[in-house]
């Protein structure tokens, strides 16, 4: 590992990239002592990166942004369709009344994301017609920033 990181510095490289599967956990403690710090984690692998020059790592930090949708679905009558919460993270949401909606998978966007938030929660149709609002906080579920698409 160390003469790996000299020859990269050698190299003129700068900032290094380490993904360890997971049945290669064995090694994380030699690549915590070589100066390697967490990045992220999934299923199947830890990401790990160091800045090799002596200056604040401008290296991108793991993903940090959640994205919601809500779907304003509005019918003939134009009444608007809304569900109850039945199973809330926040007991004083438990049974309020709110948009369909949920959070996007992985490489989903705004449009397929609500047509499917609101299938599933109410086995409406729906497509993307526009956007009503949009919402960006910071600091929320697991001290990451949101953003709300209505």
């Amino acid at each position: 590992m160390h003469s790996a990181l000299q020859a990269w510095e050698g190299a003129g490289k700068r900032g290094v990239w380490l993904r360890l599967p997971a049945e290669a956990h064995a090694y994380v403690d030699a690549a915590v002592a070589a100066g390697f710090e967490y990045h992220h984690a999934t299923a199947g692998y830890l990401q790990l990166t160091r800045w090799l020059p002596p200056t604040p790592s401008p290296l991108p930090r793991y993903a940090f942004t959640s994205v919601g949708v809500g779907g304003v679905v509005v019918n003939g009558k134009r009444e608007v369709l809304m569900v109850q919460e039945r199973v809330s993270p926040s007991k004083r949401m438990q049974g309020s009344w709110k948009l369909p909606g949920g959070l996007a998978e992985p490489g989903e966007d705004f449009a397929a994301t609500v047509a499917r938030e609101v299938a599933e929660e109410t086995g409406v149709r729906a497509e993307l017609d526009g956007v009503v609002s949009l919402r960006h906080s910071h600091g929320r579920r697991f001290g990451q920033s949101d953003v709300y698409v209505i």
